[in-house]
Formats: structure tokens, sequence, C-alpha cells
């Protein structure tokens, strides 16, 4: 179950959440830019806390410098569809197009790795969502903001 605030200001977007897995409570804040790129992440989880920064594609995990995320431009959130929203507003695809990103991912265990992924439009409402190491793939179906409605077998919203 995930609870989200979402609000978009002229300089940025900002969004509190909360999701309560197997009885575990993880909270989250984001900041994004305007268009919607990536700018900052606090995750706490139990006693544990997780910060990524990034600037000018300099990535920071904990305050310290992860070089190996520099071609990332979006997180991806294991525990949550909604950092499915980032690339598809911010890449604006038009229905039939593709584009590949590289994300900072985020286990449930708040380890960070790059990781290559593929969107595909394939219509108004659905987009193809494929990991580009071939192990994952699922359409998904998200609202006219662009916010999941629907993630087959993983997440549905109520």
């Amino acid at each position: 179950m995930e609870r989200l605030a979402l609000r978009e200001e002229r300089d940025r977007v900002l969004v509190d959440s909360t999701v309560e897995v197997g009885g575990d409570r993880i909270r989250y804040s984001l900041e994004l830019s305007p268009l919607w790129a990536f700018r900052s992440l606090l995750l706490r989880r139990g006693e544990r806390e997780l910060r990524l920064a990034r600037t000018h594609c300099a990535w920071t995990v904990d305050g310290e410098r992860r070089a190996d995320l520099a071609a990332a431009v979006d997180i991806d959130l294991a525990l949550s569809p909604f950092t499915n929203t980032l690339p598809i507003r911010r890449l604006r695809l038009p229905v039939g197009a593709s584009a590949e990103i590289v994300t900072a991912y985020v286990g449930l265990d708040l380890t960070v790795q790059p990781d290559g992924q593929r969107y595909t439009r394939l219509d108004e409402r659905r987009y193809r969502y494929e990991a580009l190491d071939g192990g994952f793939e699922r359409e998904i179906e998200v609202d006219g903001a662009g916010l999941v409605v629907d993630y087959p077998g993983l997440f549905a919203r109520a």
C-alpha cells in the first residue's frame, strides 16, 4: 500500500510518500525538476536512511560521489510504481516511440546500482517497460497525468 502526495510548483516537483510492505513502513521524499528530472531522494526504512542527489550528472549516495551512476537521469525505487512516472513524464514519447535510459535503481535492501531500461509508448495510456538485461518486462497503464494505474502482477491503484 502506498500513499503519495504530489505537488508541482513553478521551479520543482515535490513528492512525499509512505509505503507499507509486509508490516514495514518506508517513507520517502523526492525533489524533481519542473521537467521531471531527478534531483534528490531521502528514504527512511526503520532506523536506516538513504540519501541520493544528482546535480549536473554527478551523483552522490549518502554523501559519497558515485561515478558509476553518471549516465543515470532517473531513479527507480523497487518499492514504488511512482518512479516509472519520472521517465514517462520527462521523455514525453510519441505513440510508437521507444527510449533507452539508465536509472539509479534502489533495491529493497537500499543498495543503489545503475540499471538500463527501455520505455516504449504503445498508445495514449500504455507503455512497455523492459529491463535491458532481459530479466523483466511489463506493460503498464497510466492515467492522463502519467501516474501508474496498473502494473500487472505488482501494483494496482485503488
